[in-house]
């Protein structure tokens, strides 16, 4: 790691630190923005900023990459220099440990999420609830939160993106944090044949490709191990009142 230069300007010590967006050992280019004391620099990947010796917010404006280097494989920024626990895309550095800084970004791959009823082997359009740290909300925020999503659901990483995917691996083989969490509702009702509701109960859990934290707990965290993984809530329905069909799903 290259510490950063000292230099005098207008009576203020500063610093020179060079920020830098990677995949793998090569620059990915995109911008960093640095902010400090109401002023916002925007950097070149790989070009310097010249800081007041005060903390700094330093942020890297490269969220996803695509087609890099001609490969169809989308990548994502998923941690600060070599700390997995720095995943968000700002961070607050300390005037007295200014140095380089690099944002990593690695591959996303696709994987699903969905609500199946175990009475009919049949998929089910439902909720469930999904945390991904590095999710970029419409705010442009990262609330690393639970949010709510109707299935089939395949995890874009982002706000209103179309495709994207997750980091696999996250969490292994220690359930070390961050990872990825899905919460599933107690009960769902849903409707078949146009009229008939079922109100369908969590059982578990079952994962192709995925591991699961808790299978009979309806709040888990998740590790995605394949790309095209996985992760089904299971249900057993039962007729909602009220309903004349007869039950053939106790």
């Amino acid at each position: 790691m290259r510490y950063c230069l000292r230099y005098r300007r207008d009576n203020y010590l500063r610093d020179v630190l060079t920020l830098t967006n990677f995949i793998g050992e090569e620059n990915s280019s995109g911008q960093l923005s640095a902010y400090q004391n109401g002023i916002n620099q925007i950097v070149e990947s790989g070009e310097e900023a010249a800081l007041l010796n005060i903390d700094a917010n330093i942020k890297t404006l490269q969220e996803r990459v695509s087609n890099w280097n001609g490969s169809p494989e989308d990548y994502k920024h998923h941690h600060w220099n070599s700390d997995n626990t720095k995943f968000k895309l700002g961070m607050t550095i300390s005037s007295d440990k200014f140095e380089d800084q690099k944002a990593q970004l690695i591959k996303i791959k696709p994987v699903t999420l969905k609500n199946k009823l175990i009475t009919t082997g049949s998929f089910f359009d439902g909720i469930i609830e999904f945390k991904d740290p590095w999710y970029v909300d419409e705010n442009s925020s990262q609330p690393d939160s639970l949010t709510r999503f109707s299935t089939p659901f395949s995890p874009t990483g982002h706000y209103n993106e179309s495709a994207g995917g997750v980091f696999l691996d996250q969490g292994y083989p220690d359930w070390l944090p961050p990872y990825y969490s899905v919460k599933a509702p107690q009960v769902q009702t849903l409707t078949v044949h146009d009229d008939l509701e079922i109100r369908s109960f969590f059982r578990n859990w079952s994962g192709t490709d995925a591991d699961i934290q808790y299978p009979e707990q309806n709040k888990t965290a998740v590790i995605f191990r394949q790309p095209n993984a996985t992760v089904t809530a299971l249900y057993k329905g039962h007729l909602a009142s009220g309903t004349s069909h007869a039950s053939g799903y106790n």
